[in-house]
Formats: C-alpha cells, structure tokens, sequence
C-alpha cells in the first residue's frame, strides 16, 4: 500500500513560498500560527485549557458550547434585526460567534498560503512560525462516502453544492446532540453568510465532529483511518518546492495529508 506522508520544511527564503507551484497547492487549505511549537487546536479547547487546565469531566467543552451557543442567539437579535440564522443552523450560529470573537470548535482556515502567512506573522514573538496545509481531499472524501452511503449508492458523483449541504448537515447533528461514541470526524465548512472577514481571508473552517478530546487527537484519528501506512518526514525546501511540479505533486490526490511550513523569524 502507498505510504502518505505529512511532512515539515522550513524556507530559507521568501521566494520559497512563491516558487510553490499553484496548482499543487489548490489540493490544501492553509492555517498560519504565530508560534510553530503550538499544535492545531479550537479556540474552545484553547479557552476550556486555560480556564481549567486539570479538568477531569470530558463533556465540559460541550457544556461550555451548548451554554454559550444558547446566550449567543438569545442575545445577538439586539444588534441585527434582519439577517438572524435559523435557530436550528447551529453551524452558522458558530460562524457568527467565531466573527465576535467567541471561543467555538470551528478551526480557522483560508483558501489562500498569503492570506496564512500574514497570519502566521501578524504579532508573531516566537523564534519561528508556521504555515499549515492540509489536504482538502483527505478530509472530503470520507463526507462523500458518507453522502452516497446515505443515497443508498455504493458509488457515484457528489456535486460541490451536494458535499457542502451534506457536511452542513452532519456538523449540526453533531452540534445538537452528543453522544459518547460520536465518531471522529472532521468536515469542511463553508458559511452560507458572508462577512467582511471572511470575503478577505477567503476563509472556511474546518469542525471536529467531537470536541470531548483534542483536535490534533481527531486528526491523527482521521489520518490513521485514511491510511494506516502514513509516515512522517522531513525534507529541505527545495525538495518540496521541486516535488510540487512533478506529475505527482500536480495530479495525486491523496500523497500528501498535511504539511507543516516552518517560517523563521530572521526570514
């Protein structure tokens, strides 16, 4: 069986980045962070650690979620009055909290490597920061599986509108009612209402389907169930800029899950 691998560069410098060849990198969305010993992580697990760092009750982020989604749209028809989601979007209700600044499960990408590496810098101290790009096939597939196992179909094509409904849904009933042996998953989500941060960060978000452990704990998970044989290296810039013009850098869908670009700060 074909190894997939997760890799770590470093550039040496600026041009590095744009020297990527573009049509490689269509395959990921990009996810900067401002110190690059800081593993993938919500801004509720982030908050739930810091405010309770010895917890023992597992379920407290899904308290702490369910509370603070409850308050959200209780509250947030005080200041709009026309564009208000369903009650039951519990998806969007999450976007709109992410917006405000509120910790929630959803984990912020963008469409674009720039865009990540602004953010990877903007108020960036450490010695180095990074650049993360994750496979966007390696986490839809297992959602079209799902979509057609849901159709009755052993097989087929699943429309870009389809795939989005289809993780909409499956992200609300996670969201609505948990359950001790929720699967781990991960899904894509694209917010049907648009804002001025998004639009410029051409952003989405990716959702763990179970926020009782940690982010990267689901990940792994996830990587595991793809492909057993997935390894781990690490490789000189020049490699991975010159592997992203080969014909398998360009066509293979599923070489490499994630990567992880280091970005030191005397660059």
């Amino acid at each position: 069986m074909t190894k997939n691998l997760i890799i770590t560069t470093k550039i040496e410098r600026w041009n590095d980045l744009v020297s990527l060849d573009q049509k490689f990198l269509k395959k990921f969305v990009f996810r900067g962070q401002a110190d690059s010993s800081w593993q993938l992580a919500t801004s509720l697990e982030r908050m739930v650690r810091l405010h309770t760092p010895n917890y023992i009750d597992r379920h407290l982020p899904t308290i702490y979620e369910h509370d603070m989604l409850a308050d959200f749209k209780w509250k947030y028809p005080l200041y709009e009055k026309f564009i208000i989601p369903s009650l039951e979007d519990n998806v969007e209700w999450l976007s709109l909290m992410q917006h405000y600044g509120a910790p929630t499960r959803l984990l912020d990408f963008t469409k674009s490597l720039f865009v990540a590496l602004y953010m990877a810098l903007d108020n960036s101290f450490a010695e180095s920061s990074c650049i993360w790009g994750l496979n966007s096939a390696f986490i839809d597939e297992p959602t079209v599986k799902l979509c057609l196992f849901e159709q009755g179909k052993i097989s087929g094509v699943v429309t870009d509108s389809e795939l989005k409904a289809f993780a909409r849904k499956k992200a609300n009933s996670y969201i609505e009612h948990y359950c001790s042996d929720t699967p781990k998953e991960l899904y894509l989500i694209h917010p049907t209402l648009c804002n001025d941060r998004l639009s410029i960060q051409q952003g989405l978000f990716v959702m763990p389907s179970d926020i009782t452990v940690p982010f990267m704990d689901i990940l792994s998970e996830v990587l595991s169930m793809t492909n057993p044989h997935t390894e781990n290296i690490e490789v000189p810039i020049e490699n991975f800029i010159e592997y992203s013009y080969s014909d398998i850098g360009k066509t293979s869908q599923r070489d490499i899950l994630l990567f992880k670009i280091l970005v030191d700060d005397k660059n």
